[in-house]
C-alpha cells in the first residue's frame, strides 16, 4: 500500500471515530453543581501505619582460603631463544659508483603507464606492446549517456 493511500485510509479513520463519539459540538457550561470529584484537604483512605525499623545483623568473617598441597611440582617448560641476525655492513660507494649507477637509471626501459604516456595519448614506445590499439567493440545509444566511469 502506498503512503499516501495509507495516509488518507489512517485520517478517514480518525474523522470517522469523531463523528461516531458524538455530534462534536461541546455542552454549554452552567451554574448547577456537577456530581464531578471536587479537591478536599483531609484524606479519602485512613493512612497506614509504618512498622519500626529492624536492626540489620553483623556481618560475619569468611574462612580464609588455604592452599591444597599438590604431590609433585609442575616442570615450566622453557623457551627456546630466537637465532639473531647478523648485520650485513652497508657498501662503502664512491663518487664514481654513484654516477655510475645514476648514468645507468637513465637507460633503462621507461616503464608503462596507463595510456601511454604523460599525456595519457593511447600511444604505447615500450616493448612488448605489438602495436596501436585497435577497436574491440562499440555500441550506438539512442542520446546522451549520463554516467560515472566507476
Amino acid at each position: 500500500m502506498k503512503w499516501s493511500r495509507m495516509i488518507t485510509v489512517v485520517v478517514g479513520l480518525a474523522l470517522l471515530a469523531l463523528v461516531a463519539c458524538g455530534s462534536g459540538e461541546l455542552p454549554e457550561p452552567t451554574d448547577a453543581p456537577s456530581e464531578l470529584a471536587v479537591a478536599t484537604t483531609e484524606p479519602t483512605v485512613a493512612p497506614t501505619e509504618t512498622s519500626p525499623p529492624t536492626a540489620t545483623t553483623a556481618p560475619t568473617a569468611t574462612a580464609e582460603p588455604t592452599e591444597t598441597p599438590t604431590a609433585a611440582p609442575t616442570e615450566v617448560p622453557t623457551m627456546t631463544p630466537r637465532p639473531t641476525q647478523t648485520p650485513t655492513p652497508a657498501p662503502n660507494l664512491t663518487a664514481a659508483e654513484i654516477a655510475a649507477r645514476l648514468a645507468a637509471l637513465d637507460t633503462l626501459v621507461p616503464i608503462p603507464m596507463y595510456r601511454g604516456n604523460l599525456q595519457h595519448t593511447g600511444v604505447y614506445s615500450a616493448t612488448g606492446v605489438p602495436g596501436p590499439a585497435t577497436l574491440a567493440w562499440q555500441f550506438v545509444s539512442g542520446g546522451e549517456v549520463h554516467s560515472s566511469p566507476a
